[in-house]
């Protein structure tokens, strides 16, 4: 009976840590991939800042050259 009894118990903690283990495996490849998708967004947020940032430095030439040449 007892031997039965370890079997079962045995077995039940088997399954649990199976099933504890296959979420953590999915859940870290969910992170992973969020990881990923936060990192193409902030590299895409960066470039527009840069262009912004261009484009404002283009303009303040142009009035820089303009206001020379009206002198």
């Amino acid at each position: 009976m007892r031997m039965r009894m370890r079997r079962k118990r045995k077995k039940r903690r088997k399954r649990r840590r199976r099933r504890r283990n296959t979420n953590t495996k999915e859940d870290k490849q969910q992170q992973t991939l969020r990881s990923l998708l936060g990192e193409e967004e902030e590299e895409e947020e960066e470039k527009e800042e840069e262009e912004e940032e261009e484009e404002e430095e283009h303009t303040a030439i142009i009035i820089q050259v303009s206001s020379k040449s009206a002198i």
